[in-house]
């Protein structure tokens, strides 16, 4: 967890803020519409509990890639989401 913390801050340190590369410079906008929105925030919640494989589990929101989405998804999502 603590690695894809520090992962996650070198990319944010990298990225210019005018740059849209999905899922790397803005990791929250999970619609590929180059900024982070209430859809955005919407796809997250809907994804939120779910399981590689159950209806509704959407993997961009998978921060930490465990094959669900869970209360370290939503940690992750809080500090570089807002």
């Amino acid at each position: 967890m603590r690695f894809l913390a520090v992962l996650a801050s070198l990319i944010f340190m990298a990225c210019p803020p005018y740059s849209f590369a999905h899922n790397l410079c803005t990791p929250c906008d999970f619609d590929g519409d180059g900024s982070f929105t209430v859809a955005d925030h919407e796809t997250f919640l809907s994804s939120y509990g779910k399981k590689r494989g159950q209806p509704g589990y959407n993997e961009k929101v998978d921060f930490d890639r465990s094959g669900s989405v869970t209360t370290a998804d939503f940690g992750i999502f809080i500090q570089f989401c807002f």
